[in-house]
């Protein structure tokens, strides 16, 4: 017995599914093709040791990681293009950079960063008094 398929199934011989699974895969493979992945390991410039506590950002997004123990981090869903990284860690001058993400492979971006001295102005710190009496305690108090 023999079927026959009329209409646009007949035509694509392909049927109502499978246009749906293609037009599935289209729409996955273009959402893929637009975000990237940024990772790379923050170091302290001086010494070379790992810094913990780094904030990474990606600007003009909400994207943002931090640094863990070894100073790695990875930043996923990156939009593919040109991207402006910040750099920040109290104790630490600000570092920016410039990456170029593609939807197939990560982008490495490493981070040597100068510790700082944050520079605050001197407290002047003025007293008036007058003499002060102090109070006799009603009871004796003593170490043992």
């Amino acid at each position: 017995m023999e079927i026959y398929k009329s209409g646009a199934d007949a035509r694509h011989g392909w049927g109502a599914t499978g246009a749906h699974w293609l037009l599935a895969l289209t729409v996955g493979a273009a959402a893929a093709q637009g975000v990237g992945t940024i990772r790379g390991v923050v170091t302290d410039a001086g010494s070379q040791t790992p810094i913990m506590g780094v904030q990474i950002h990606v600007l003009n997004t909400r994207l943002t990681a931090i640094s863990d123990e070894n100073g790695a981090y990875q930043i996923s869903n990156v939009p593919v293009g040109n991207v402006d990284l910040r750099v920040r860690m109290i104790g630490y001058s600000r570092v920016s950079a410039n990456a170029n993400v593609t939807a197939n492979l990560p982008v490495e971006i490493n981070f040597d960063m100068r510790q700082s001295v944050i520079a605050l102005e001197a407290v002047v710190v003025t007293g008036t008094g007058a003499a002060v009496e102090k109070k006799q305690l009603g009871n004796t108090i003593a170490t043992v």
